[in-house]
């Protein structure tokens, strides 16, 4: 009964984490060869020149290349894009190059020859860049603030960064999971957006210059109008406080589920009590299989990722961390 208790006990705060991430949440674009908005405000995004690739995983058509010359993704221009502080941004992004020129990211308003929006940036020693502009038709420390991280662009490698801004002093750039902290500089005014749309693969920096591209691959890009916690950042990129692991062969509250990772196809053998239903959550909360505890659980349907299985009998319960790699 106590084993039972807190398994139910972890599997409610996990969900009631993973499901926080669908709150402020306006737009997520998985890059599946297309900007399809998969949140429920329906901003689809416009692709332009970038063309669909391997992902992390190695699964054709589930990322973005940009060529860093002309290619970019066009988020809608709406005010519910432009929000005030504090904001969250996040994905998976491997680079091409530590070329400063070709690791403008993105920009959440851009206009040519000001300096708008909150933007992710590189450094001329390659580290992460983060800040926003004010709005002054001039880039310099007088017109921005931002957050050079500690750590480095690492090239060839996937990575999952999240990106927080506060406010002028109080900014985040997490890189897998690890804030490396960093360095404030600028003295510019409060944040300013443009009339002209956020872009994601570009950014403007230099009065004498065209825009910036963004060299690499990217997926998963997620966009909040709120400040995701540490917990929040730690489930998005796979490093939740999970009960279990992902091991290749993992027993849990007299359950066998193997092989995991998989490729979407697991084996269950089971010593729970009879009767026993199975649901599968998403990293954002959400169900997204439910059914009898079956010996073959097909999940072969669902993207690749991370997602967290629970099965419930009528006299005890468990909780596993899955992973699918097509």
């Amino acid at each position: 009964m106590k084993r039972f208790f807190f398994s139910t006990l972890f599997a409610v705060a996990v969900f009631q984490t993973m499901g926080q991430l669908s709150d402020g949440m306006l737009l997520r674009y998985f890059f599946n060869g297309d900007a399809v908005d998969a949140s429920d405000n329906g901003y689809h995004g416009i692709v332009v020149n970038a063309i669909p690739a391997l992902d992390r995983f190695g699964q054709p058509s589930k990322s973005l290349y940009f060529n860093g010359i002309d290619s970019y993704v066009e988020m809608p221009n709406l005010d519910d894009l432009k929000p005030e502080l504090p904001i969250t941004i996040s994905y998976w992004i491997n680079y091409d190059t530590l070329d400063p020129i070709k690791n403008a990211v993105f920009s959440t308003s851009l206009e040519e020859d000001k300096n708008t929006g909150v933007f992710m940036t590189a450094s001329s020693s390659g580290n992460y860049g983060l800040g926003y502009g004010d709005g002054d038709s001039f880039y310099g420390v007088d017109s921005r603030r931002s957050l050079g991280s500690n750590a480095t662009i690492e090239v060839g490698v996937w990575h999952h960064i999240t990106v927080v801004v506060r406010d002028a002093q109080d900014m985040e750039i997490w890189i897998d999971c690890i804030n490396h902290g960093g360095s404030y500089s600028g003295t510019g005014g409060p944040l300013e957006y443009s009339p002209f749309p956020g872009i994601i693969g570009m950014h403007d920096q230099h009065t004498s210059f065209n825009a910036y591209h963004f060299q690499g691959y990217l997926d998963d890009f997620t966009y909040w109008n709120r400040d995701l916690s540490a917990t929040e950042i730690t489930m998005l990129c796979g490093k939740g406080h999970t009960e279990v692991g992902v091991n290749d062969i993992e027993r849990t509250e007299g359950v066998i589920v193997y092989p995991n990772p998989s490729d979407g196809v697991f084996y269950v053998l089971n010593g729970l009590s009879s009767g026993e239903s199975a649901l599968i959550y998403n990293s954002f909360g959400q169900i997204v299989y439910t059914g009898k505890l079956q010996n073959t659980l097909d999940l072969s349907h669902l993207d690749n990722g991370i997602y967290i299985l629970v099965v419930e009998g009528s006299n005890n319960s468990m909780t596993q961390r899955i992973q699918i790699i097509h």
